[in-house]
């Protein structure tokens, strides 16, 4: 999957010619973590997934899906990003970081569906 993962990612020259501010050197680029965006990129999978199987009733990348929905469904992510941060200390400090990653996981996946929306809305 990483090949296709890599296939897909910009790279940072467009990336950096995207932004309109080209890096001086090549240290000055933002690094993109590809573990980080593979994860996300696995979870927004996951959500589909779910929706097919009729596991959730709504997607958040639908455009036709109510704004205060997909509100309510950022919402209860971030809560649960509190709560992992609240109860960390239940946890190994590992065990903690491996929970509060997943919960921000979803959390990030759940507005990249909001954008995504957002996108087929302005392609219609």
């Amino acid at each position: 999957m990483s090949a296709l993962f890599d296939a897909l990612l910009p790279t940072h020259a467009k990336l950096a010619n995207h932004l309109h501010k080209p890096a001086r050197k090549k240290s000055e680029m933002y690094q993109l973590r590809k573990s980080i965006l593979e994860a996300i990129w696995i979870e927004r999978l996951r959500q589909k997934d779910l929706l097919r199987q009729g596991k959730i009733e709504f997607d958040c990348a639908s455009p036709t899906t109510d704004p205060l929905r997909k509100l309510a469904v950022v919402t209860e992510e971030h809560g649960e990003v509190a709560k992992e941060i609240l109860e960390a200390n239940n946890y190994t400090k590992a065990e903690s970081r491996k929970r509060l990653k997943a919960e921000l996981t979803q959390l990030v996946a759940v507005g990249i569906a909001w954008l995504e929306s957002l996108e087929d809305e302005n392609a219609s």
